[in-house]
């Protein structure tokens, strides 16, 4: 959510300064912002961002206005989602998909049964 009251002006990138509601510094210390899916006539888009909070849980996030009129957001506004990442030190080694010729995997191309594990 947003500390007071912000004016993005329009066609602008802003970085501001937002704050996780109920964050306690005894948490996970990655967050996962990202855009709330809002519907299509509001123009606000917030950039999608691994983040480590303050131990008051404020940070710094990336929004962008693409429409020609200024967007005021009043204190306490919110305007993402934060989702914990439990574990960090889990990577994900590769991404497979279902594709008409089977699965692939994005990492390398090569198909999934000729990957070995």
């Amino acid at each position: 959510m947003t500390e007071g009251t912000i004016t993005l002006p329009r066609g602008t990138t802003s970085i501001v300064r937002t704050q996780i509601h109920g964050y306690l510094s005894t948490e996970t210390r990655n967050v996962l912002i990202e855009d709330k899916q809002r519907m299509p006539d509001d123009s606000l888009v917030v950039g999608r961002a691994l983040i480590s909070p303050n131990t008051d849980g404020t940070f710094f996030i990336n929004i962008m206005n693409p429409s020609n009129t200024d967007i005021q957001l009043k204190d306490k506004t919110k305007i993402a989602w934060a989702t914990p990442i439990v574990n960090p030190e889990v990577q994900i080694l590769a991404v497979h998909h279902q594709t008409t010729n089977g699965t692939t995997a994005f990492s390398n191309g090569m198909p999934a049964n000729h990957i070995l594990t």
